[in-house]
């Protein structure tokens, strides 16, 4: 019994959706009533754009010209229509403008002819009007430029310094530069080519909406290849007395040179600023300015100075005992000498005397000359036995000794 009474609802429901489309159809193409409808975002075409241009004004940017039409026909018309089948306009030629929003009545070029256009009499646009100017902009390099190494890229050379731009002031005033942009890779000879101009804000941003008056810029990088060359570190000045430099070395001994070929051939070394020796005290580092000449890099221009590192070394003084050798003692003489041994001073900067020993160093006294019986005191003669005139020794002990004569007993006379 409910199979039944659901079959029923099912097809009562149909015979319902099988009259209304026969209604729908009766009405929309016998009875074809009038309707009104609406047709929005019909586009706007402006006419004689250039008498603006002529008050020094032009459109701002970033505009959309639309409309949105009220219309008026038969249901079956208006199923047939579009916004592509009507034409809008404004004659901008008939107005005067303010710089700013300015309200202008349009004018329907073309419609539909079995349509009415309901609000035809109140349809207006509302356009914004800027200054127009011109100025003219630098120029400026955005070429990304890798070289070979040990090669020399010199600054671009552009065949016009600036470029004219034009367009609304809201847009004009927004550039920053006009830049020239590419990119060359492992370059080694010399480039001309045009590059494409862009105008940019000072993010470098492009900004739209305004005209060069030109695209393109003719470009040329000279490129060279570098030169390596030592640095000479220049002094004035002395050390003050008891100071010796051990090691005045700086971080770089050589660099590399980059610059205009001409230039480059007259460059036999980089020279740094003077170290007034006198100054230095110790050990110390100090950064110091290299004399780079114009137009030319150090190291692709990431070297400006260099770092020396100074070490001195003081004067010191140390005491050996060596042993004094007396030689030449005449015959008939008997030498008594307790102690040989003296003290010596060795001085000199402790790198020269570091190593300098008792052995290092003769003591010597002739005795050849002592005739007679007695007590002596001598300085004896000292030297080292390898000479070395960063080196000065002293005998601070003298060495005594006593001398007697060799008493002969005489055998009794028989």
């Amino acid at each position: 019994m409910d199979n039944w009474n659901n079959k029923q609802k099912v097809i009562v429901q149909m015979v319902c959706l099988l009259l209304s489309i026969a209604l729908w159809f009766y009405v929309t193409n016998v009875e074809n009533p009038i309707k009104t409808q609406d047709i929005n975002k019909v586009p706007v075409k402006l006419m004689n754009e250039g008498v603006l241009r002529d008050s020094n004004l032009i459109l701002a940017p970033n505009q959309q010209f639309f409309v949105n039409l009220k219309v008026e026909g038969t249901t079956q018309d208006l199923r047939k229509i579009s916004k592509d089948d009507f034409e809008i306009a404004i004659d901008l030629s008939e107005y005067a403008y303010k710089i700013g929003a300015n309200k202008i009545p349009v004018h329907i070029v073309d419609s539909p002819a079995r349509v009415a256009i309901k609000n035809n009499s109140s349809l207006t646009l509302t356009i914004y009007i800027d200054e127009y100017i011109k100025k003219d902009v630098e120029i400026t390099s955005d070429i990304d430029i890798i070289a070979k190494p040990t090669y020399y890229v010199a600054p671009i050379e552009f065949a016009k310094s600036k470029v004219t731009i034009s367009g609304p002031k809201s847009a004009v005033d927004k550039v920053y530069s006009v830049v020239a942009r590419g990119e060359e890779y492992n370059v080694n000879e010399t480039i001309s080519k045009s590059y494409h101009l862009y105008p940019v804000d000072e993010n470098g941003n492009k900004i739209e909406n305004v005209t060069l008056s030109q695209d393109t810029v003719e470009a040329t990088i000279k490129v060279n290849e570098g030169k390596v060359v030592p640095i000479k570190i220049n002094t004035i000045g002395q050390l003050i007395s008891g100071l010796r430099l051990r090691d005045f070395t700086p971080n770089y001994k050589e660099v590399e040179l980059s610059g205009p070929k001409e230039i480059l051939d007259t460059i036999e070394a980089i020279e740094t600023d003077s170290v007034n020796l006198s100054n230095i005290t110790g050990n110390t580092s100090l950064d110091v300015a290299l004399k780079i000449p114009d137009k030319v890099q150090v190291n692709l221009g990431e070297v400006q100075s260099v770092s020396i590192n100074v070490v001195v070394e003081s004067e010191a003084s140390k005491e050996v005992t060596v042993e004094v050798a007396l030689n030449g003692l005449g015959e008939g003489l008997i030498l008594d000498a307790p102690n040989k041994s003296i003290r010596i001073k060795v001085s000199g900067y402790e790198e020269d005397i570091k190593n300098i020993t008792s052995e290092s160093i003769t003591a010597s006294l002739d005795l050849s000359s002592y005739i007679e019986a007695g007590q002596f005191t001598e300085a004896p003669t000292i030297a080292l036995t390898t000479p070395n005139d960063k080196v000065r020794i002293e005998a601070l002990d003298k060495v005594s000794f006593n001398i007697e004569k060799v008493v002969t007993e005489t055998p009794p006379a028989e």
